[in-house]
């Protein structure tokens, strides 16, 4: 073999090598962009999730708060009917006793009524 065959098959093997090589580097290239924009499509995902959980935070942090109130506001009017029932238990037993004292009242003034009467129509001997 001449030099110049030799030469000519190392140009050609390394024009090929070349071209395996550009192809290699050009897939490489592909697949790190596809990466990088699947990349870059994960953080805008994390990031939206991550303002959603903050919104979720702020929103529960919130419904505590009002929770909170509310639960208060409850107790307040908890207290209030308490006293107000109590209040209403102690007129109710007021009225019950006068109720009482009133129907022994009537109970002596019917009886006093019906004396009054029998002695009335009682036969008189004249």
């Amino acid at each position: 073999m001449r030099w110049s065959e030799s030469a000519s098959e190392a140009e050609s093997e390394a024009s090929y090598a070349q071209q395996q090589t550009a192809e290699r580097a050009y897939q490489a290239w592909r697949r790190a962009t596809i990466l990088r924009y699947q990349a870059e499509g994960d953080v805008e995902t994390v990031n939206q999730a991550k303002a959603l959980v903050e919104s979720l935070t702020q929103r529960a942090e919130e419904g505590i708060v009002a929770a909170g109130a509310t639960l208060a506001a409850a107790a307040s009017a908890r207290n209030r009917a308490t006293a107000t029932h109590d209040e209403w238990l102690g007129a109710l037993d007021a009225a019950l006793a006068w109720l009482a004292r009133a129907e022994e009242r009537l109970a002596r003034a019917q009886a006093a009524y019906d004396a009054a009467l029998s002695e009335y129509n009682r036969p008189r001997v004249t």
